[in-house]
């Protein structure tokens, strides 16, 4: 969803935050959630191709002028 409406991972929200739930407790952990949100991040910048079903991840691409 933060790729397809082009958001960042500061849009992505404990459900603690939402309901006051411990849900998931090992997300409480500041963190924790810290390195998921890394994560995430990471995988957002990532492009993945499949190529006659070999699967390549380019993670920095170079504009060569």
């Amino acid at each position: 969803m933060l790729k397809k409406y082009k958001l960042n991972n500061d849009y992505i929200y404990r459900y603690y935050y939402i309901t006051g739930k411990d849900c998931s407790k090992i997300m409480l952990d500041h963190k924790e959630w810290q390195i998921f949100k890394y994560k995430v991040s990471k995988q957002m910048d990532e492009v993945k191709l499949d190529i006659n079903k070999e699967l390549f991840i380019i993670d920095k691409i170079a504009k060569i002028t």
